[in-house]
């Protein structure tokens, strides 16, 4: 079993049940950062070159409990792309001597908070049960498969909510390509898959092209448009979407 509780927040010292002698904060996380895991797993490759850093083929956790609440550091700094950030291996810094790059991260069974603080805005991702996460960085492209239930994003002025997601998703620099992703929330349920394609880095250069199938009630349907027509009905829909985000048109 590993369990480990960066800090304890009342003492700001190791809690002495973690039997850690180092006293240094290497991640430079929150005082009240919590990351707790039934299992863990690493695999290396066979063969590494030398560096300053450790490859870490694949990390695996289960059961896992994580906690962290981030601040934006690099206000006013050269900020790493979208298209850079699933370019590259996962990276993990251990100081200035000590890099560790993860190839491929799987997660089951856990919950995830992760809060998110900028200048002016906060944004915050709460995953009650992730049954399943794998994203696979390398090559110049990512892969995220994930199945989860009870969700809440919070961006800055618009709250979502979500009974369940699953998703296979692709991501390049000019191309998404989305493979399946279902999602459902209270009576409202839908299904797309598609390619959105153009620079992944600004959002008015994508032009998508995706399949959607939906299935509500009208109730379902209230919670997003409070304005619809109260009639006891289920609702069905199969189209095809062509999107210009730059002219905004559909």
């Amino acid at each position: 079993q590993f369990t480990h509780q960066l800090w304890d927040s009342r003492s700001k010292r190791r809690r002495k049940d973690n039997k850690i002698k180092e006293t240094k904060n290497i991640l430079t996380l929150p005082t009240d950062s919590v990351f707790k895991a039934e299992q863990l797993g690493i695999g290396f490759r066979m063969v590494q070159g030398v560096s300053s850093g450790i490859n870490i083929n694949k990390l695996y956790l289960a059961g896992a409990e994580i906690v962290l609440k981030l601040k934006d550091q690099n206000e006013g700094k050269n900020k790493f792309t979208f298209s850079q950030i699933i370019s590259k291996p996962i990276k993990i810094s251990l100081g200035e001597k000590l890099l560790i790059f993860i190839r491929q991260l799987e997660v089951r069974e856990s919950k995830i908070d992760l809060r998110f603080e900028g200048k002016d805005k906060v944004s915050a991702v709460a995953i009650n049960k992730l049954h399943y996460l794998a994203i696979t960085p390398e090559h110049g492209s990512t892969s995220i498969v994930t199945n989860l239930e009870d969700a809440k994003i919070d961006l800055e002025k618009k709250n979502f909510i979500i009974s369940n997601l699953s998703a296979n998703i692709d991501f390049t620099p000019k191309l998404v390509t989305i493979h399946t992703l279902d999602v459902q929330h209270g009576e409202l349920s839908a299904h797309a898959e598609g390619k959105v394609k153009g620079d992944i880095d600004y959002f008015e250069k994508l032009k998508g092209e995706l399949s959607i199938i939906a299935r509500a009630t009208s109730k379902g349907i209230t919670e997003f448009i409070p304005n619809f027509p109260p009639i006891d009905a289920q609702w069905s829909a199969d189209v095809k979407v062509v999107g210009d985000c730059k002219q905004h048109q559909i």
